[in-house]
């Protein structure tokens, strides 16, 4: 979208222009339905999923949060976002043993009609933990337009 440089004192605010800006919030999950247990194998996380029908020639942002607890031992969890069966990208975060850490992914992606959004999470080693119960332990999801293509 280019940015709107045309506008002078008394001008007026066409549908054209305002069709550039972006739409705002198309989803959101606010998880507290339990927590979620990543292993070594790739799995969708329990209750995140979100469908939307996407506008041609749009801009779209997912992004995902959770805090998680590394059992047992240190390592890395990750994170991937999925756009039907495509993986868009992934986040990854360290804790040590027994630690706790925040796990954040974000994702820019065109969609056309219908379209789902879901999560799916990996520990390397052992197992994590995401933490799906009342705030601030609690994993969210949002699908946001953020303007025109």
């Amino acid at each position: 979208m280019a940015l709107n440089t045309t506008f002078v004192a008394g001008a007026i605010l066409t549908a054209a222009q305002t069709n550039n800006l972006p739409f705002g919030v198309v989803g959101y999950q606010n998880y507290t339905g339990g927590n979620f247990t990543a292993t070594t194998s790739q799995t969708a996380v329990t209750g995140i999923s979100i469908a939307f029908t996407g506008v041609a020639g749009r801009i779209y942002k997912a992004t995902f949060t959770a805090q998680f607890q590394s059992v047992t031992s240190a390592h890395r969890t990750t994170a991937r976002v999925y756009q039907g069966l495509t993986g868009l990208t992934e986040g990854v975060s360290y804790a040590g043993a027994d630690d706790y850490n925040e796990l954040m992914v974000i994702a820019i992606f065109e969609a056309t009609g219908a379209t789902t959004m879901t999560v799916q999470a990996t520990a390397n080693a052992h197992t994590s933990v995401l933490l799906g119960a009342a705030a601030p332990n609690n994993m969210v999801f949002i699908i946001e337009d953020i303007g025109k293509n």
